[in-house]
């Protein structure tokens, strides 16, 4: 499983003018079920995106055709890890069948 952490790299007014487009990308991966949640960070720094896919290079992909990485918005953290405790609920995202 990968976890990103995206730091916004422009003042919040330059991310304002693209979040729209990001989420909307966001969403593109959603429907492929390759995202379990995302959003903002509190303070807004910068935001957070838990994969649902098994390999770095998918990742990667994803990133590069993200309108926030395109633009120079956000640079991205991503941290790989092996869930092996969780509650039920969210257990049957991540096991592999």
């Amino acid at each position: 499983m990968f976890l990103a952490i995206l730091n916004y790299k422009v003042p919040l007014t330059e991310v304002d003018r693209h979040v729209q487009d990001h989420r909307d990308y966001l969403d593109t991966l959603y429907a492929k079920g390759k995202l379990i949640v995302s959003g903002p960070q509190e303070p807004k720094t910068g935001g957070v995106i838990l994969f649902a896919v098994s390999s770095q290079a998918e990742v990667d992909e994803m990133i590069a055709n993200d309108p926030y990485f395109v633009r120079g918005i956000a640079t991205y953290q991503v941290i790989q890890f092996h869930p092996v405790k969780s509650d039920g609920r969210f257990r049957e995202l991540y096991l592999e069948k």
